[in-house]
């Protein structure tokens, strides 16, 4: 047999207290509104106690900084951003700053403070070319190449030496140049294969695969391992008030 209780009578006014306070219950929570309105933003994943991914910070993008050179006055100066032109903060001078590929003969006057590209095909016979930077691919039987920054010869590229006016020199993989007189730039790096007389105010770097004969005299020497050196070196600091490599930068100045 079943063994029932006493059951107990409840009156109208108890059980309409009993679902007031059942009502309040849930009507009011002791939670904070910052930790409710945390809770509400929660993802089905978070609810579920599943983890989740943490949140990624993306980069700040800084604008790219250009060094140029005023083709009219020397003045070098930083540029931030890209434009196809801009002016120089010294002399006011506006310097066009495209960089420009030559393919063909070319006989006519480039001036730029960007980058000038040569390629295989190119022939310069009279003209003038007048850039920050100078990547020669081609042949050069004429005319006038003037680099305020680096020249760059490329294997296979043929230029007489005294035609040569750069603030730098770039020797490029699988080239190689065989110059006579002697040669003064800034920075040189050699990465094919050069023999010369050389005199550097700045850096001289031979790469790994570079080979670098003749005299060399400069300020300072890196070989890397891999790389060929069989030249007469010296290497000491500069004494003179004015190099030869900044009496062809006023060469340049005087022509451009």
């Amino acid at each position: 047999m079943v063994n029932r209780g006493k059951a107990k009578l409840v009156d109208g006014f108890t059980t309409l207290r009993a679902t007031q306070r059942h009502s309040l219950e849930k009507k009011y929570s002791t939670k904070t509104p910052a930790e409710e309105s945390q809770a509400a933003e929660q993802s089905p994943a978070q609810k579920a106690g599943q983890p989740t991914k943490p949140m990624s910070i993306g980069r700040t993008v800084m604008p790219t900084q250009n060094e140029i050179v005023c083709y009219s006055c020397g003045f070098g100066f930083v540029m931030r951003g890209k434009a196809d032109s801009t002016q120089c903060p010294k002399c006011g001078a506006r310097l066009g700053l495209k960089d420009e590929t030559i393919t063909g003969a070319f006989s006519d006057e480039l001036i730029t403070a960007g980058k000038v590209r040569l390629t295989k095909s190119a022939i310069l016979d009279g003209g003038t070319i007048v850039a920050n930077d100078i990547v020669l691919e081609g042949l050069v039987k004429g005319g006038s190449i003037r680099a305020y920054k680096t020249l760059q010869l490329a294997g296979g590229a043929v230029i007489p030496e005294e035609m040569i006016v750069a603030k730098n020199l770039h020797i490029g993989t699988d080239a190689s140049f065989d110059f006579k007189g002697e040669m003064t730039f800034h920075d040189i790096d050699v990465q094919g294969e050069l023999k010369a007389h050389l005199k550097a105010t700045g850096m001289v770097t031979v790469r790994a695969g570079g080979h670098l004969l003749g005299r060399l005299q400069t300020e300072h020497l890196i070989v890397e391992e891999g790389a060929g050196l069989n030249a007469d070196v010296v290497v000491e600091p500069e004494t003179s008030e004015e190099t030869e490599s900044d009496e062809a930068a006023d060469e340049i100045r005087k022509t451009a």
